[in-house]
């Protein structure tokens, strides 16, 4: 065999979906991927949103908290007043009242208060009314928003809480105008915010991009990433320019006034785009096998299911009754396996059909000869009967054990049925006794005859008349064809499970060729007597045992001749009137 179904299969299978992934790579390549990028694009578009989202929550909750200290009367009623330098008490607990607005705000550094004449509260120690954040208030940052109220300014560099050391803040700066009357400007009000806390954020949420930059209006950085990629700050210049990559993000929208570029690689985004990329590739490998599939199969399937479709009809056929289907399929594969089974299949029913034909011709035969032999006994076992009754009123003792020895074998014919075609060896025998005592009367003393009969073998079941058959052609065509004196012995012996009945004479023998015949051949109209006879022994036992090479004849011309008959051991029970032969394991 060539290739097996399987093989066939695979290989063209493969073919396709090799094809197919190439085919469909390279669209997916050239029309698709540049989509999913931009896809990817504007998922980061949406999530630097976000961040701006989050900085506008914290920009509006600091402009809204400012609202709420200045309207607070213990706040807002001291420094309309104008607190007085020297009353410590007073400033001191005003610091203080500023200082619980710092702590209930993590992200609040320190708030302060400067009214219209240039006095500054602070909520740092030592709370008292001084002029330290006046030099904070000369500073560029300051200076660029002091006309403007609501606004964030830049960056700078401030006393720390503990008093050690500075701390980046920016401050939100809002005029501080009274309750009663929006018109009147009391001062402004300072909440200096933690940098290091907005930073922290937006530490958290650059994680997702290979880079991260925030800039204020002024360019100062409020956040930067390591390795910042070539040209991400002149973006800060120029945002259209980083809004025409789809690796960069500009985003300048919230209350901060800061500017944010994340940086993406194309690592990255096919990274990102993993679980969509390899979905899509897998629908379009789907499709793309299904339809290539559509096209190159019907070949493969067609010549599958043809070579089905013919062995489908031969058996169709071949259960009609035509014996005589034959069929041939070259495929190089199982269905051509199955096509050589298939003719020996067929083959080896017909040679059982016309076997069980000719078996059951021959057991037809075998009844009808029975049935021959026993036209009319009773007439004649009646006549019989009449000639021993006259011998013994006339006291005649030969002629009647002459005609008690054939009544005996007549009555063995009488009681033979076509289910009763075997009888115990010890009747057998019993027959072939009543035989030769009627030849002893014929012949005289022409011929001795002696029995060695194995142990327990008397009721194992032998075919009728076998053995007489075979003692009766040592007899008439071995013995009483030579002048010496004759010697026929007959045994029965057990041999693995067999028996083995054995008739041997030193009569005149026969020739390798005459033995052939006589097993080989059906008997002839020139040759009735030792043909017959032989013939019928080899048909009933290849009918009885299933055994062709049951009988065996070995010969000398003008010595000898040993006929072998070897058959099954089989014995005879009887349960419930019922008889059963068995088989003697």
């Amino acid at each position: 065999m060539k290739n097996g179904i399987k093989s066939k299969i695979i290989k063209k299978v493969t073919t396709v979906v090799v094809v197919s992934a190439i085919v469909s790579g390279i669209v997916l390549g050239i029309f698709f991927i540049s989509e999913i990028q931009n896809q990817v694009y504007g998922r980061d578009v949406g999530s630097v949103s976000q961040i701006s989202e989050q900085l506008n929550t914290i920009a509006s909750d600091i402009s809204a908290y400012a609202r709420n200290i200045i309207s607070d009367p213990t706040v807002q009623d001291p420094a309309m007043r104008e607190l007085q330098a020297h009353n410590y008490s007073e400033n001191y607990n005003y610091a203080l009242r500023l200082k619980d607005y710092q702590n209930l705000r993590s992200y609040i550094q320190s708030i302060v208060v400067v009214t219209k004449d240039g006095n500054s509260y602070w909520s740092l120690p030592p709370y008292y009314n001084d002029h330290v954040f006046d030099a904070y208030m000369q500073m560029d940052w300051y200076q660029k928003i002091k006309d403007q109220s609501g606004v964030f300014g830049e960056p700078f560099e401030i006393q720390a809480s503990s008093r050690r050391g500075t701390e980046t803040v920016f401050s939100y700066v809002m005029d501080f105008r009274s309750r009663n009357d929006p018109q009147e400007f009391i001062g402004k009000i300072f909440l200096n915010i933690k940098l290091s806390d907005i930073q922290q954020i937006l530490a958290q949420q650059s994680t997702n991009y290979d880079a991260f930059l925030c800039c204020t209006a002024d360019g100062n950085r409020v956040f930067a990433s390591d390795d910042l990629p070539d040209g991400m700050t002149e973006i800060l210049a120029d945002p259209e320019k980083g809004n025409e990559s789809n690796h960069f993000v500009v985003n300048s929208d919230n209350l901060f006034g800061w500017t944010m570029v994340s940086y993406i690689s194309s690592f990255t985004i096919l990274e990102k785009l993993n679980f969509w990329l390899y979905a899509f590739v897998i629908v379009a490998l789907t499709t793309s096998v299904c339809l290539v599939a559509r096209l190159f199969m019907r070949h493969l399937i067609k010549n599958l299911v043809d070579p089905i479709s013919e062995l489908t009809d031969a058996i169709h056929r071949v259960s009609g009754g035509e014996l005589d289907t034959r069929i041939s399929i070259c495929t190089g594969d199982e269905i051509e396996r199955m096509s050589v089974d298939f003719n020996k299949m067929v083959s080896n029913l017909c040679e059982y059909i016309a076997r069980s034909i000719e078996d059951e011709k021959i057991k037809k035969r075998l009844e009808f000869e029975l049935l021959i032999s026993q036209i009319n006994p009773h007439f004649i076992y009646n006549t019989l009967n009449t000639i021993i009754y006259r011998a013994r009123k006339s006291g005649d003792a030969d002629i009647v054990e002459i005609t008690v020895a054939l009544i005996q074998i007549l009555q063995g014919s009488i009681h033979i049925s076509s289910n009763d075609t075997l009888i115990p060896l010890d009747k057998e025998l019993q027959s072939v006794r009543d035989y030769l005592t009627i030849q002893r009367y014929r012949f005289g003393d022409a011929f001795s005859v002696s029995y060695e009969i194995g142990e327990h073998l008397e009721t194992v079941l032998v075919p009728q008349k076998s053995v007489q058959i075979l003692v009766e052609n040592a007899l008439v065509h071995g013995v009483l064809e030579t002048e010496r004196d004759g010697v026929i012995r007959i045994s029965a012996q057990y041999r693995e499970g067999m028996l083995v009945l054995c008739v041997e004479d030193n009569g005149a023998g026969m020739s390798e060729e005459r033995i052939r015949e006589v097993l080989t051949s059906a008997p002839t109209s020139q040759d009735p007597n030792c043909s017959v006879g032989i013939f019928n022994i080899k048909e009933r036992v290849r009918y009885i045992y299933n055994i062709e090479n049951a009988l065996k004849i070995e010969s000398e011309m003008g010595k000898y001749t040993k006929v072998t008959l070897e058959i099954p051991i089989l014995y005879q029970n009887r349960e419930k009137g019922n008889k059963k032969e068995e088989l003697l394991h």
